[in-house]
């Protein structure tokens, strides 16, 4: 009989712990696909560019300016032991042609 009775109250405790658990977690993926519909949103602009001397052989693309300038000033630093501006990697930036 006591064996019965903890039983019932471990799948009392236990369905109550998941009851409780899985509204927040569908609260986090509704967060979470706001903030990726957001970022989407932001990166639909035309794809930007910048390539390294051929030699070297680096390119990188996105939609993010942002993204650009910090892979770009990370790469000349690290490989060619250069420190460059913001505004200096904008200008390297290409605007490429959406092939849709």
């Amino acid at each position: 009989m006591f064996k019965y009775i903890i039983s019932a109250i471990m799948l009392i405790v236990l369905s109550v712990t998941f009851s409780i658990a899985a509204p927040k977690q569908e609260k986090s993926k509704k967060e979470g696909s706001k903030s990726e519909m957001t970022k989407s949103s932001k990166e639909t602009g035309a794809i930007k560019s910048v390539t390294c001397d051929p030699a070297c052989g680096f390119c990188v693309k996105s939609r993010n300016e942002k993204e650009i300038v910090s892979i770009v000033k990370t790469h000349a630093k690290k490989m060619h032991k250069m420190d460059m501006t913001d505004e200096k990697v904008k200008e390297m930036m290409k605007v490429e042609e959406d092939a849709k």
